[in-house]
């Protein structure tokens, strides 16, 4: 295997879900070149520089629109092309037949993985970290290593401990990481009411003596100063104030993060800290924390989880209301915070 693709579409969260059969992969074929077929949407960073990969290319929504690429992915000569666990079959499938890739290597999803010649069977309850490493194992690869990673570097963990300097946290105290948000814009239905993050942030300050850092990327800055405006007790805002390492770094000097179903509960669970997650409408059963230090908060509606975003079809959640998220109380929570720190 000279040349090997991987079309992986999504944000953070899928990225990092990837990365134990991305090392699997590096493993087996440690001289591969290794090229990361990613959506406009999703980050780089995650792996960037770590040697897992050798380069990224973007592609965009819709067959049609990659045509112009196909022409110079076939000089490329793919020996194999993977595609993500969730990922459109029948797409993903197309564009890597149309790249000439001699192995296509994906789901049989609904029985539409047509387009491929090692079929692996698909099962939605599955994490998505185990239905990724179930695509490496079709190979024969041995799995050792199922953590998860997010690559850093010393610029980054000096941001860190700079950043956290200047707002006076000092060496001993405790830091709580707090996202209300849901990263991409379309996701706002996968977040809890902002009114009870802030009273949630109060009680942990009172309860434990804690610095608050809202935390956040550039279209969150607005909500995390929402946040902040609604406390008692002023926290740390870093929404917007970070590159996807310096995220990463600041996530790992914290001793507990609370979040929505988002791409931060798997960076926190990446860099090995505790994080309660809150989940409304999305499964957690394949999207939640990937780790034994983690708490899921939810409500077992007889209709939640409504949404999926996995597979041949993307549906919408079924409801306006929401209960899933406004029966979750902050006491809820809080009891995800006490398991977590005794």
């Amino acid at each position: 295997m000279k040349s090997i693709g991987v079309i992986l579409m999504g944000g953070i969260g899928e990225m990092i879900l990837f990365t134990p059969a991305l090392k699997a992969l590096r493993n087996a074929f440690p001289k591969s070149l290794i090229t990361l077929f990613l959506s406009e949407s999703a980050p780089g960073e995650v792996v960037q520089n770590s040697g897992l990969v050798n380069e990224f290319i973007i592609l965009r929504k819709g067959v049609i629109k990659n045509l112009c690429l196909i022409g110079d992915l076939r000089k490329k000569c793919f020996d194999l092309v993977i595609t993500a666990t969730g990922v459109n079959p029948v797409k993903a499938g197309l564009v890597a037949l149309l790249m000439g890739a001699k192995f296509r290597l994906g789901e049989n999803i609904r029985g539409r993985g047509l387009f491929y010649n090692i079929k692996v069977p698909y099962n939605e309850e599955a994490h998505q970290v185990e239905g990724n490493l179930n695509l490496v194992k079709a190979l024969g690869v041995n799995i050792s290593d199922k953590e998860l990673y997010i690559h850093t570097d010393k610029k980054d963990e000096e941001f860190a401990v700079n950043f956290l300097s200047q707002y006076g946290v000092k060496s001993g105290d405790i830091i709580v990481g707090i996202h209300s948000g849901s990263g991409r814009y379309q996701a706002r239905f996968k977040r809890w009411l902002p009114t009870r993050f802030a009273k949630l942030a109060d009680r942990i300050v009172e309860d434990y003596n804690a610095k608050i850092v809202l935390l956040g990327g550039k279209d969150e800055i607005e909500l995390g100063n929402r946040v902040a405006s609604l406390m008692v007790h002023k926290p740390i805002i870093a929404s917007g104030k970070t590159t996807l390492g310096q995220l990463a770094a600041l996530i790992e000097r914290t001793n507990l993060i609370v979040s929505n179903d988002s791409g931060i509960v798997h960076i926190a669970c990446a860099v090995g800290t505790p994080v309660v997650a809150i989940f409304g409408p999305t499964n957690y059963k394949n999207s939640g924390p990937w780790g034994k230090n983690a708490v899921i908060v939810r409500k077992d509606l007889p209709c939640s989880p409504c949404y999926s975003s996995r597979g041949i079809t993307r549906t919408t959640i079924r409801c306006k209301e929401l209960r899933c998220f406004k029966d979750i109380t902050v006491e809820d929570v809080m009891s995800g915070v006490r398991r977590l720190f005794g």
